[in-house]
């Protein structure tokens, strides 16, 4: 924003980030009542395998690999609920669905970004 300079939005919430930004605009006399409206860019978890409708979901805080497969329908028949993973950047981690089933504390919480990989059991 040329006239008002750059904001710091990491960390704030969309209503700070657009009171700031109003408060700029009215401190440099620029506009006197601005209403500014954010819009946040979509973050998505991408769901694949043997899932029954594979697909990329959006994002939200509280997603866990579980509430992903689910949001996705479920595992097919053929599914390795014990071999599940989950592909952060470069790091690959190894997931197993079933017990988690079994204990949801074990459940992992996703990042935007992500991606959910279930695989094909051999039996």
């Amino acid at each position: 924003m040329p006239f008002v300079g750059n904001f710091h939005a990491a960390g704030s919430s969309i209503s700070q980030l657009k009171e700031a930004i109003e408060s700029a605009y009215r401190d440099k006399k620029i506009y006197t009542t601005p209403n500014i409206t954010i819009i946040p860019e979509a973050r998505y978890v991408n769901i694949s395998g043997e899932i029954r409708s594979p697909q990329r979901i959006e994002f939200t805080n509280d997603i866990t690999v579980l509430k992903a497969i689910t949001g996705c329908g479920g595992f097919t028949d053929y599914a390795d609920k014990h071999n599940v993973k989950i592909l952060r950047g470069t790091i690959v981690i190894d997931f197993d669905a079933a017990a988690a089933l079994k204990d949801p504390r074990i459940d992992i919480p996703l990042q935007a970004g992500d991606q959910v990989q279930v695989s094909r059991s051999l039996f």
